[in-house]
């Protein structure tokens, strides 16, 4: 016995269908989606049903060929595609990423862009991805997902402190928890993507290198951050948060789990050192290096960063009480207003460390990775990527030269 799908109501569970219809032929129906089964042995040759089916769905399929080849030399103009590669986290932000990403196909091949899309299937993957794909020297690699899965990319396009390619270039379409690198960057949706590749407005910025000790393995290891790296209360959350739920967003995500971090933490005793001076020793919260501006999911933690001035913003948040902390720092470092207020320790520099008896927890990107000590060293001009004009002026001199 076999079944066939057709057009008309299917009284029993609802299946959807994508662009290639009917289990019949594909038939694509201008009105939606509605089925019905048939119970019987299916000739294709003998159903009249099924002739007409194939027939519409032969027409449509040229048709939607041909408007989609017009789409495509229109918006380009005329010119020759660029082929993207595209590394995708289909587990990011919750699965936000695995379910977007057709839709985002959809948006890249409209504006005219023919692309290879690499899904990855677990931790480190999207690492090795990128570091293939920069020694075949591809020209723009995509990454879609959150700041943990840009991370992973980040660290495949730079080795030993250089670039592993001066020729690719990075874009990133924001679907995960934080995308905080994209607020820096000014892309906040896949249409703000395609737009910075019309552009091909690039910047040449800095990332910072963390070297830190690897709780699963016991030596001290180091990797690279584009945004932001924080040891204490940070990566106590940071924990917290990736061994939860992130369907609500990265910001309500990370306040809720902040506030139960506090609830628990204990200030530790701290060394900080910038640039080979002692800057702070006493009991902190937390440590913070940022590179960019935002984190946790929109935070203002650094304001006044730049991503391309060479240089990293270390904030040391002081013990100053677990209701001060909730009630006056925490809604301040949301609005960026944070900066001078008592108990808040602000400086620049090149080279920092932390050091401290107890193990403090560190994240990088939105990751938890290891625990101190630390050393956190800038690394300029390190990576080239895509933003948006308007926002990357805001920097000043970071505009890549070669433009």
């Amino acid at each position: 016995m076999a079944f066939a799908l057709g057009w008309r109501g299917y009284p029993g569970k609802a299946v959807r269908l994508g662009r290639r219809g009917c289990a019949d032929c594909g038939c694509i129906s201008a009105r939606g989606w509605a089925l019905t089964v048939y119970c019987r042995p299916f000739d294709w040759q003998r159903s009249s049903s099924a002739r007409r089916h194939l027939a519409r769905w032969r027409e449509v399929r040229r048709r939607d060929s041909t408007m989609v080849a017009a789409e495509r030399q229109s918006a380009t103009g005329g010119a020759p595609t660029t082929t993207l590669h595209v590394v995708v986290n289909p587990m990011a932000g919750n699965g936000r990423a695995g379910r977007r990403w057709p839709e985002y196909a959809k948006h890249l091949r409209a504006a005219g862009y023919d692309f290879k899309a690499y899904l990855t299937t677990g931790a480190g993957e999207a690492t090795d991805i990128a570091r293939r794909l920069a020694r075949h020297d591809v020209p723009i690699l995509v990454c879609v997902g959150g700041d943990g899965t840009m991370n992973e990319v980040v660290n495949g396009l730079i080795d030993a402190d250089r670039p592993v390619s001066e020729h690719t270039r990075l874009l990133v379409i924001p679907c995960g928890t934080g995308h905080d690198l994209s607020r820096s960057l000014g892309v906040r949706s896949v249409e703000d993507a395609i737009r910075a590749l019309r552009d091909d407005c690039v910047a040449t910025i800095d990332v910072g290198r963390i070297s830190y000790l690897d709780t699963q393995t016991g030596q001290l290891t180091s990797r690279y951050f584009a945004n932001v790296a924080d040891a204490g209360l940070g990566g106590a959350t940071a924990l917290r948060i990736n061994r939860t739920s992130k369907r609500f967003g990265g910001l309500v995500s990370y306040m809720s789990s902040a506030v139960r971090s506090v609830a628990s933490f204990e200030p530790v005793t701290v060394d900080v050192t910038a640039d080979g001076e002692t800057v702070f020793d006493g009991r902190a919260n937390m440590v913070v290096f940022a590179n960019g501006a935002h984190f946790a999911g929109g935070m203002r933690v650094a304001p006044m960063a730049s991503l391309c001035d060479g240089r990293l913003e270390v904030f040391v948040l002081e013990d100053v009480g677990r209701r001060a902390l909730i009630t006056d720092i925490m809604p301040r470092v949301y609005r960026g207003s944070h900066v001078g207020r008592p108990g808040v320790r602000h400086l620049s520099a090149t080279r920092a460390t932390v050091r401290c008896d107890e193990g403090m927890l560190i994240e990088m990107d939105g990751e938890q990775i290891g625990q101190t000590p630390i050393e956190v060293v800038v690394v300029p001009r390190a990576l080239r990527v895509f933003g948006l004009p308007e926002t990357l002026q805001l920097f000043g001199g970071c505009t890549d030269p070669s433009q």
